[in-house]
């Protein structure tokens, strides 16, 4: 009886999740209109989807390490990457005014994708390094404007669950900027709902802001050093089967 009612709980959330997609959706691009910096999109279209989608798929989760951070500091959140949920985490969890550098496939679902773009969202393009570069451009704009970043530095989900080598080119984007990098530890998020599946647990999920890096002390040149320090900080602070198989170089 159990597992009949889990599968009819499954079946339910797709559809519940795509109306509420739709409905948000619109009322971001609405809201747009009116919200020329993004900020209300954010909090009243993109956050707002964000923990629906936890609610109905996740287990609440705790978020530690808050008491690192300066309440009005501006940050570069680099969070390890293994799950959809790390999205919605990332638009929902993170109490500041932030934007998400995200890969062009959230762009392009539709309705969510609108919020998105008119929250002042960051789309990376993997087959095009100009607009990427645009991209870290509009970053360091944001972050003038005192928004805050979060950027999955792996560039991509990991597909065992356990953190990947780090993308230096990410790591201009605080050099340049001058932006503290704040590594944050996500834990449980893949045993929730790993790539490629629409299998649902509700597995407890955990949130860790790590200790702020001084961007300042890295040149350009030494970009790959910077990726190596927060790749080390990440392992050092996630689950055993969470750990790289191999160095990030």
């Amino acid at each position: 009886m159990k597992s009949i009612l889990l599968w009819i709980y499954r079946l339910a959330v797709i559809p519940t999740t795509l109306i509420a997609m739709v409905i948000l959706g619109m009322w971001g691009y609405v809201l747009s209109f009116f919200d020329k910096s993004g900020d209300k999109t954010m909090d009243f279209s993109a956050r707002p989807f964000g923990n629906f989608v936890l609610m109905i798929l996740a287990k609440p989760i705790e978020i530690k390490g808050l008491e690192r951070l300066d309440p009005d500091g501006v940050y570069i959140f680099m969070p390890n990457h293994t799950s959809f949920l790390d999205i919605p985490i990332a638009v929902s969890k993170f109490p500041y005014n932030v934007r998400v550098i995200a890969k062009d496939l959230f762009f392009r679902i539709p309705f969510f994708g609108l919020a998105m773009t008119h929250s002042r969202n960051l789309r990376m393009h993997r087959d095009n390094p100009r607009k990427d570069l645009k991209t870290l451009s509009n970053g360091r704009a944001l972050l003038k404007e005192g928004k805050s970043i979060v950027v999955f530095p792996e560039g991509s989900r990991t597909r065992t669950g356990r953190l990947q080598p780090l993308k230096t080119a990410l790591f201009t984007l605080a050099i340049r900027s001058g932006a503290a990098v704040v590594p944050v530890a996500i834990k449980g998020a893949y045993e929730s709902l790993p790539p490629d599946s629409i299998r649902l647990v509700h597995h407890p999920i955990s949130m860790e802001y790590l200790d702020p890096i001084d961007s300042t002390q890295y040149s350009i040149k030494e970009r790959g050093k910077f990726a190596d320090h927060v790749f080390q900080v990440l392992k050092n602070h996630l689950e055993k089967d969470q750990e790289p198989l191999k160095t990030n170089q």
